[in-house]
């Protein structure tokens, strides 16, 4: 495990501990599409937090050249390019899938609520960082039409 997913780790249980203490001043009650909304939006956040770290705050650590074939290694000072896909991050998609069912509940004039104890917001907050932590490497890769782990895979940041 890398610091920075130590780090994240780290960030997920501060963030509930954080819902926690806010929980009585949240909602006690939100009719359901709102709450699918609420976890998916965390999901993306979480994820676009994690990219955006990946892209302005991280130092990109490369693997130290290999010298066991015997060659001497390459005096490039360039780094290795990253390989380029066609896919799509699980987070996201498992996000923007919440945000389109969330928003037809919502369009579709649903108006039950959901009670929530207190105990359900750090609780969601907690949920929604451990599964974006999980699923935070797996792409869909469209051309293989399938699921694979991809390690630190770049996401499309227009800025």
């Amino acid at each position: 495990m890398t610091v920075r997913e130590k780090v994240e780790l780290v960030l997920i249980a501060a963030a509930a501990s954080a819902a926690g203490a806010f929980a009585t001043s949240l909602p006690p009650s939100l009719p359901a599409g709102y709450v699918i909304l609420t976890a998916s939006v965390l999901l993306l956040g979480q994820g676009l937090i994690r990219d955006l770290w990946m892209k302005y705050g991280a130092k990109r650590d490369h693997p130290a050249p290999s010298t066991s074939s015997g060659q001497a290694p390459s005096t490039s000072s360039e780094p290795p390019k990253p390989q380029r896909i066609v896919c799509m991050c699980a987070e996201s998609t498992v996000g923007v899938a919440g945000v389109v069912a969330g928003l037809t509940v919502v369009l579709c004039g649903i108006r039950s609520h959901v009670e929530l104890p207190p105990i359900f917001w750090p609780a969601l907050v907690l949920i929604v960082g451990v599964i974006g932590f999980i699923i935070k490497d797996y792409v869909l890769d469209w051309k293989s039409r399938s699921v694979r782990r991809v390690k630190d895979h770049s996401s499309i940041i227009p800025w």
